[in-house]
């Protein structure tokens, strides 16, 4: 599967988190082998956004970034967020999918109790392997 550089920003905080929980070796080494996968297209996207950044923040009088009340947020002008869509829309190499079935078995083991939002940053590399209950009983028409 190929996905959208915004897509690999979301599956790298979540893989990331998984990375850190205990698995047996065989779902170990898928979670590890993807996020290695991922790591260099998501380093050279933020290259690519701190530049659009340097590129599009407004500056005051001294050449300085300005920025919001927070001190971190940039304010930024025109074309930043049309640039930005651009290089979030683009797509990054083939990415091996991480089988649901598998995250699901490890799950009922009570291997792992994942949370939405991690789950919610794997929608877009996990496979749909699971029966439902109707496929199971051949009752789907």
């Amino acid at each position: 599967m190929r996905l959208k550089n915004g897509e690999l920003i979301a599956v790298s905080g979540a893989l990331d988190t998984l990375s850190k929980e205990k698995f047996p070796i065989a779902f170990s080494f898928i979670v590890a082998r993807t996020l290695k996968s991922i790591a260099s297209q998501v380093e050279t996207y933020g290259e690519y956004r701190q530049e659009l950044i340097e590129k599009y923040a407004k500056r005051d009088d001294d050449g300085e970034k300005i920025t919001r009340d927070n001190g971190i947020t940039v304010e930024m002008n025109a074309g930043w967020k049309e640039e930005l869509k651009e290089l979030d829309d683009l797509h990054g190499d083939e990415l091996d999918g991480i089988s649901t079935k598998q995250l699901i078995k490890q799950c009922d083991k009570g291997k792992i109790n994942i949370q939405a939002s991690v789950l919610f940053g794997l929608s877009s590399i996990l496979i749909d392997d699971v029966e439902t209950k109707d496929e199971k009983d051949g009752s789907e028409e």
